[in-house]
């Protein structure tokens, strides 16, 4: 009697049409119907097929290795299970073929592939180039839509949560971004601030009293960049539809585009002198010696003295 091993795989939740259940059914029956003996089964739940840096066709691997004398076949439901790029599943099954004498089966097609056969070889390439044709189709439709939404609609379709200063209202195609005028106000602040010359690291001080929640270490510079505010988005180019900076509809902005613009100005210069504030050392960073270079400060034995 024959005897096979199988594998099944799915990527996120969402996938119906390729879930285990019917993954187990369609092998299963392949196997019953063929008179081939189940020794095991290695599943991936959650993993995509661009790679082979999946736990369970990692086991898989070293289960053919150990004991590919008692394993005839490789079962799964359709060869995109096993892989979606098809010049490394190519290269991968006549690898366990050719050291293991191992054969891959796709079940749904009811084929045996033999790899040192021309006319098998070359169905089995068409399998996984309709998958690895399908795999970009479908990222193909994801980039369109996604294109469509934001540069054609003006929708905002970001996940997670609201940009600081905004919540969330609404879903679908009606969810926009709404001011919360609580954080609005540390928002212009912010900006504000960072036009009149305030350090970046003074601002986030002031900015956290007040009410600022992110606390990475860019979180101002996050967003004094942000064009949200200003009410637009950036989006990416697609094929040969520009990108850029699309206007968002029905969406109130916090800053105006001016003082927008002139902050991400004034940010791609740069500081030209870096500049530090401290209530105990005011003329640190700000007063220069004769030779022009600015003053530091530091204390010693109790007492501040600015230094060159």
């Amino acid at each position: 009697m024959k005897k096979g091993i199988r594998y099944l795989r799915f990527s996120s939740d969402g996938q119906s049409l390729h879930s285990i259940e019917r993954q187990n059914l369609i092998t299963s029956q392949w196997m019953n119907n063929s008179g081939v003996e189940i020794v095991d089964t290695f599943i991936d739940e959650g993993h995509t097929a661009q790679n082979f840096d999946r736990p369970g066709i990692k086991v898989l691997f070293d289960f053919i290795k150990k004991n590919h004398d008692q394993i005839d076949y490789l079962v799964v439901a359709e060869l995109t299970r096993f892989s979606r790029i098809a010049g490394d599943a190519i290269n991968m099954v006549t690898k366990i073929q050719a050291l293991y004498d191992v054969r891959i089966v796709s079940a749904c097609r009811g084929s045996i592939y033999d790899c040192m056969d021309h006319n098998s070889f070359f169905i089995m390439g068409l399998e996984f180039l309709m998958g690895n044709s399908g795999n970009i189709k479908r990222q193909n439709d994801i980039n369109a839509g996604i294109y469509t939404a934001k540069a054609v609609k003006g929708l905002w379709i970001q996940g997670g949560r609201a940009p600081f200063g905004y919540k969330k209202e609404s879903k679908n195609e009606a969810r926009r971004l709404v001011v919360d005028e609580s954080e609005a106000i540390v928002v212009r602040y912010i900006y504000d601030a960072y036009i009149a010359g305030v350090a970046l690291y003074k601002i986030k001080e002031k900015a956290i009293e007040m009410g600022l929640k992110r606390t990475a270490t860019t979180a101002v510079e996050r967003i004094l960049t942000n064009p949200l505010y200003y009410g637009v988005q950036q989006v990416k180019a697609w094929k040969q539809n520009p990108g850029g900076l699309f206007p968002l509809k029905n969406h109130e902005p916090i800053i105006e585009a001016t003082p927008w613009k002139l902050v991400n100005e004034k940010l791609k210069r740069g500081n030209k002198e870096r500049k530090i504030y401290d209530d105990q050392i005011p003329l640190r960073g700000a007063l220069r010696c004769h030779c022009r270079k600015l003053l530091t400060g530091a204390a010693s034995k109790g007492k501040i003295l600015l230094l060159l």
